[in-house]
């Protein structure tokens, strides 16, 4: 699935660029300055132009073409790290569509694509676990490049055997990646909940209170900087 105008726009007006001209730009230039801002992130996301063995790539990741996919990467005009227009790379799309050996061949190659986000702020993590691929989850979480909270909210949830569910339930309430689930409530998370133990609702709080404590520095962090 290719990201909803809703999540587009959402991602656009979280973008720093834009928080920060609102801040100190005077009023009477915010409108010229915001439309200048627009264009220079929104171009990106629709005029990127692939070749055909780029295209080839991406096609054979989407499909599960192993043999495909190792061959264009074996000749040299793409390479692991690729993106399409969307900022997807292989491995954001092999995990999507549930292609565990492709998936294992690509982490070999390169780890930092992990929780690289995608121009919409998807990740590999949250796709894998949007569509059910429970294998294709462990085999990422067990890569110790990705940030520790992260890495430690999908075990979780992938070991609690609530990982699409719980996804699935954000979506549903407009959280279309994990850095929009600070203001998920209990309340929200209740129907995914009922099916734990106490001991395991306790466990998964504990995770999803440390990752939303992880996004909120960046946050600030990011604030600070501007």
């Amino acid at each position: 699935l290719r990201p909803s105008h809703l999540h587009r726009t959402r991602w656009l007006n979280d973008n720093p660029l834009l928080k920060f001209h609102r801040k100190v730009v005077p009023q009477s230039m915010k409108g010229a300055i915001e439309a200048a801002v627009w264009v220079l992130l929104i171009t990106p996301l629709v005029t990127a132009v692939e070749t055909d063995k780029e295209r080839a790539y991406f096609e054979a990741a989407t499909k599960g073409d192993f043999y495909r996919v190792k061959q264009l990467l074996k000749e040299g005009e793409v390479t692991i790290d690729h993106l399409n227009e969307h900022g997807e790379s292989a491995l954001f799309l092999a995990c999507e569509m549930g292609h565990e050996k492709i998936v294992d061949f690509i982490l070999g190659g390169s780890i930092s694509l992990i929780d690289f986000k995608t121009n919409y702020g998807r990740t590999p993590l949250w796709m894998a676990s949007r569509n059910g691929h429970d294998n294709i989850l462990k085999l990422l979480v067990a890569n110790a490049h990705i940030e520790e909270p992260i890495r430690h909210f999908y075990s979780v949830l992938v070991t609690l055997g609530i990982a699409q569910s719980f996804v699935l339930l954000a979506e549903s309430l407009g959280m279309e990646d994990d850095d929009h689930l600070n203001n998920i409530s209990e309340e929200d998370i209740a129907p995914v909940m009922n099916s734990l133990t106490a001991s395991q609702k306790k466990k998964f709080k504990i995770s999803l209170l440390w990752m939303q404590n992880h996004h909120k520095q960046k946050e600030e962090t990011k604030k600070d900087e501007l």
